[in-house]
């Protein structure tokens, strides 16, 4: 009885079972008709699922009848039972609940979830824990071919909405797929709303496919090819095609994807190759090479190895970029590992002909040049080794020819991930085989790796290319642009400018960047002028309106002119423009103010910046650290490179490093920098350039010159590009040991390996050869010294016309820089031939004079010649240095406020810049007795925000002791020097060291030197003198001295032994008289009686 119900309701659909003549429709769970299905062979789930049932899915049996679909599976087997035929002895009591546990193994189910309930209609188990499958998850797995379990499961009897559904339909589901939901996906595939169009029913089924086949149940890839294989395969579209080999293949059902894929290629021509990919790559990673050998004749439309019709030949339609990986990238070199593997055992060509090749080594080259392809696709990352072997093994091979399209590929490939040196080669090795119709957009490429490797030459050559083997036969304006702005790197405004007129004969300017280059190229050679004229240029001949990138490089420009006050003008117009800044604009802020030391102003951009929201960058970084640097607050410096340590940048934060490191060799520090040396190290922080330049340095200044030039000899070997700054530290490293003819044997060397002399190294062997002479005229001073052979390689040096030196410490790089005289002003300085260190620099003048951007004098030769002119008695040449070297401090020191432009407060490590120089002023006006003079320069730079110091207030009053005028003299050393009186009274009234006080007592810094109180108290006595003789003007100016002064009175008073000090006395009034020369060390050499 039972088992003619279950007949009787298996032909019906199965819509009563077990509990047959209930009014309410029971049907059995889907799990039974999928698992058990596939328990039975096809024919007799064809016959089972096929005896009734209606589909109320979009797609159903309203289009597709039931005899239709039968004679498909007929086709499929063509051993076909009817229901009647089938043995049901397993519904008996006895065997139904060890038959259903049977099933229950057909397909993985979750751990600890029922085997299936026969009266739910709700799926046994959830699928929203599974993770996406991979098709290559074992590829060296074999596993045994079982019975197809298709069944007619579209849709499914019993299939409800799952409990932790909230989507309200497919749409829905489709906006925000969530992964594992597979069963809120396939129930609201068949009950939502149907698609009223055709390309939407087929969007809908191409999203379903594509979901259901990221799960690692069969259950699902059976679903869809249950799905797909309702609809006639003559409307299947290339995705239908795919999903159904992909369904085979995972089911371990080739041969059934091998007739997909056959009946595709006869009789489709809309779905192409459809599917290949996907078959090809699966078993390729399994190494079943006969399944890929019959794929591979199918595609080609081979017979017995030989293709006999060429237009069935459907090679060039293989998606051979794709192939590779197919969404599963991280097996790809396993794919390239079984690809080369199989090659090799393949006899290779004997002989190129036009004979067609062998279908196994034609796979076997095609298979190698997808995994090309793959790997030189656009946007792709740099695969470095696999790269390498790949295309080696395709040159390599006999008979297996690299197109150009592989070489264009290749190139391109290697230009965009920045292998600029192996893409380089690639190009010179594909030019010499005279290509034709070369794609514009690779050329360009190669162009911006010769840029970006400083190579003129190769720019020139593939400019020249351009014109020839380009397909377009012109350059257009992405080729303009790459090689203006690699000239204006190297400012060469003059090749900028020739190029921006053939650019203009051809293209209208459009944008301001199509114009920013020529600004550049200024900007790099420190010319403001030009800069500004062009961007003026820009906005009012061109009509282009200047962007944030323009106002960068105005506002650059004048930062490395020194120009604050320009810099925030600019800025402050960019503003009213609209225009917001971004983090370029900030970073040349920072810059600016870390290269003047105004730490507050470095760390009110660096706030800025964060509040802005946009990224800091290392450069932001580094230049708050030169900040911290420029003040000798190494505690901060340091703290900056721990906060780096914790980030990750898309840029190496090394010059950050670098910064903090120079700055500990500066000082000094060399445990410190071997430390942060080993630092770097564990951090895994790359050396660059610039960081073994330091250790050279460091090496040079310890005077370790051997292990210098082998770290010279590392960075060669490291294929570094070494610049003349390595060979000018080796060359300051053998000044300093007195090694003159090292020094120009290191110069012979540099040129030796083709570099020209910049004015670094030029200036250092300036200074070399001048101390040589020197030393062989040990015994002359005065006019008798004169460097002939030094003053002779000056003159070539300035009439020779050089190349731009872009690293030159001037900020107009096309000037001849000021310290390339210094040196032999400083020997003469030395050697008392004034006259001689005075034509030096007139001859500086009158180079500068002659030069289109002449530099002008910098602080250095300022102070420098006030001491020369001071030390020739020149007090005219000395007042004219000082207002120039004001002029300059000024202009170098004062603060950035970008709201008040043209204010003029001096940074406060500044304060004390211009006291050695005031002191050289000072002692100079003192001769003339102008106190004047003195008077109102003291005032103009405390105006400024300069500070005196205890020099300059000692200078001070001893000035005013010999013009006359004591009353003042005293009433300044009373306010500037006496309010630490009794902290030194000790050190002025016993010469006895036992009776100062304690031994080793640190002086205050503002002091008065005991040569000051001297002179006050001389011209004290003086007065008594003059007191005792009845002079009523002596008697009123000792009461006023005594009353605003009485602290210097005291002093005065209470000079131990003065009597004993007549020599010191006799000194002062040579000195009164102008007969002594006050010339220091430094130029200050009022102070050398002090303690």
């Amino acid at each position: 009885m039972l088992e003619r119900v279950a007949v009787h309701h298996l032909e019906s659909g199965g819509l009563r079972l077990l509990r047959g003549g209930r009014p309410r429709k029971r049907m059995l769970h889907s799990a039974f008709w999928v698992h058990g299905g596939g328990e039975l062979d096809l024919a007799a789930a064809a016959a089972s699922l096929f005896g009734g049932g209606g589909c109320c899915g979009e797609e159903g049996g309203s289009t597709e009848t039931t005899p239709t679909l039968q004679q498909q599976l007929l086709q499929a087997n063509s051993t076909w039972r009817r229901a009647d035929s089938i043995h049901l002895d397993f519904l008996y009591p006895s065997g139904a609940l060890s038959f259903l546990r049977y099933l229950g193994r057909a397909v993985p189910r979750r751990e600890g979830s029922p085997m299936f309930s026969i009266g739910g209609g709700k799926r046994e188990y959830s699928s929203s824990t599974q993770l996406p499958p991979s098709e290559v998850a074992d590829p060296d797995h074999q596993p045994q071919e079982r019975p197809l379990p298709i069944t007619r499961a579209v849709p499914e009897p019993g299939l409800e909405r799952p409990e932790d559904d909230n989507f309200a339909g497919l749409d829905e589901f489709m906006k925000s797929p969530q992964p594992g939901r597979y069963e809120s996906a396939w129930y609201h595939y068949w009950n939502s709303k149907s698609a009223t169009s055709k390309e939407a029913k087929t969007v809908r089924r191409h999203f379903i496919s594509r979901y259901m086949l990221q799960s690692n149940h069969k259950q699902e890839w059976i679903r869809i090819l249950s799905l797909l294989t309702l609809r006639s395969p003559k409307s299947w579209t290339n995705t239908d095609y795919e999903s159904v080999v992909k369904c085979y293949i995972r089911l371990d059902h080739p041969e059934r994807a091998l007739e997909v894929l056959k009946n595709n290629v006869e009789g489709s021509l809309s779905s192409r190759n459809s599917g290949f990919e996907a078959f090809i790559r699966f078993y390729v990673l399994r190494e079943r090479w006969d399944l890929v050998m019959e794929a591979w004749r199918i595609l080609r439309g081979a017979e017995n190895g030989i293709v006999r019709d060429r237009n069935h030949d459907r090679i060039m339609h293989l998606d051979t970029t794709a192939l590779p990986c197919l969404r599963d990238p991280e097996n790809f070199p396993k794919f390239v590992e079984r690809i080369v593997r199989w090659a090799d055992t393949i006899p290779v060509r004997k002989r190129r002909g036009h004979r067609a090749p062998p279908l196994d080594d034609e796979l076997a080259e095609t298979l190698m040049k997808s995994c090309l392809s793959y790997i030189t696709r656009p946007e792709a990352p740099w695969m470095g080794v696999l790269w390498e072997n790949t295309w080696y093994y395709i040159r390599r091979r006999p008979g297996w020819i690299i197109t150009k399209s592989d070489w264009e590929r290749t190139i391109s490939y290697l230009a965009g991930t920045f292998q600029d040196e192996k893409s380089t080669y690639r190009y010179s090795r594909f030019r010499v085989h005279d290509p034709k119709n070369m794609s514009l957009d690779v050329m360009n490429k190669v162009l911006r790796c010769y840029a970006r490797l400083e190579d003129l030459k190769g720019m020139q050559m593939v400019w020249d290319d351009i014109l020839v083997f380009s397909d377009v036969g012109r350059p257009n304006r992405e080729s303009y642009s790459i090689l203006m702005a690699a000239l204006a790197r190297r400012g060469d405004s003059a090749g900028v400018h020739e190029l921006l007129r053939r650019y203009t004969e051809e293209f209208i300017p459009e944008t301001p960047q199509e114009l920013s280059h020529i600004m550049q190229a200024h900007v790099e050679r420190g010319e403001l002028r030009d800069v500004v004229l062009w961007f003026e240029r820009m906005l009012h001949e061109y009509g282009i309106k200047p962007d944030v990138i323009s106002y960068n490089i105005l506002i650059n420009v004048h930062r490395k002119v020194g120009d604050v006050d320009g810099a925030a003008r600019r800025v402050q117009e960019m503003l009213d423009r609209g225009l917001k800044p971004d983090t370029t604009t900030y970073n040349i802020l920072l810059k600016m103010c870390a290269s003047r030391g105004d730490v507050a102003g470095a760390e009110n951009i660096f706030n800025l910046i964060k509040q802005s929201g946009l990224r800091l960058d290392p450069y932001a970084y580094e230049a708050l650290a030169s900040a911290y640097v420029a003040v000798k607050d190494m505690d901060k410096a340091e703290a900056i490179l721990k906060q780096v340590a914790e980030q990750s940048f898309d840029i190496s934060p090394t010059p950050i490093w670098n910064t903090v490191l120079s700055a500990h060799a500066a000082m000094g520090n060399d445990e410190r920098v071997n430390q942060i040396f080993e630092l770097m190290h564990q951090r895994e922080v790359p050396f660059d350039y610039y960081t073994y330049g330091i250790v050279m340095h460091c090496l040079c200044l310890a005077g370790k010159m051997e292990s210098a030039e082998q770290t010279l000899t590392y960075m060669k070997e490291a294929k570094f590009h070494i610049n003349t700054d390595k060979y000018a530290i080796l060359m300051v490293g053998y000044l300093r040991l007195g090694d003159f003819r090292m020094v120009w044997e290191t110069f012979k060397r540099m040129l030796d390996d083709g570099l020209k002399a910049d004015f670094k190294t030029l200036a250092v062997l300036l200074k070399s050869y001048a101390h040589a002479e020197v030393e062989e005229d040990s015994d002359m001073a005065g006019d008798m010294v004169h460097l002939k052979a030094t003053e002779k390689t000056l003159d070539e040096i300035t009439a020779e016309v050089r190349d731009l030196d872009l690293t030159s410490f001037d900020s107009v790089k096309s000037a001849t820089p000021p310290w390339l005289f210094t040196p032999l002003i400083n020997v003469y300085f030395h050697k008392s031939a004034w006259d001689r260190a005075i034509n030096i620099f007139a001859r500086f003048l009158r180079v500068s004079a002659k030069e289109e951007y002449g530099a002008s004098p910098n602080l250095q030769m300022y102070k420098l010649m006030m001491r020369v002119y001071h030390a020739g008695g020149d007090v005219e040449g000395v007042r004219h240095m000082w207002e120039g070297l004001k002029a300059t401090a000024v202009q170098l020191h004062k603060a950035i406020d970008l709201k008040l432009p043209n204010h003029r407060t001096i940074l406060e490590v500044y304060r004390n810049e211009v006291c050695s120089a005031l002191s050289i002023l000072i002692r100079a006006m003192a001769r003339t007795k102008d106190i004047g003079i003195i008077d109102e320069e003291v005032k103009s730079i405390q105006g400024f925000g300069y500070e005196l110091d205890n020099v300059n207030w000692n200078d001070y009053v001893q000035a005013m002791v010999l013009a006359g005028d004591l009353a003042k003299a005293a009433e300044v050393c009373e306010k500037n020097l006496m309010s630490r009186w009794n902290d030194v009274r000790l050190y002025f009234f016993y010469q006895d060291p036992t009776m100062r006080g304690e031994e080793g007592k640190e002086l205050p810094a503002v002091r008065p030197f005991i040569r000051t109180i001297e002179a006050v108290a001389t011209e004290l006595r003086a007065l008594e003198e003059l007191r005792k003789r009845g002079d009523p003007i002596a008697k009123t100016l000792l009461v006023d001295i005594y009353r605003n002064a009485p602290t210097t009175w005291e002093a005065c008073d209470g000079l131990e032994d003065l009597e004993g000090r007549a020599s010191k006395e006799m000194m002062f009034r040579l000195q009164k008289s102008g007969e002594e020369q006050m010339v220091g060390g430094d130029g200050r050499g009022g102070g050398g009686g002090y303690y």
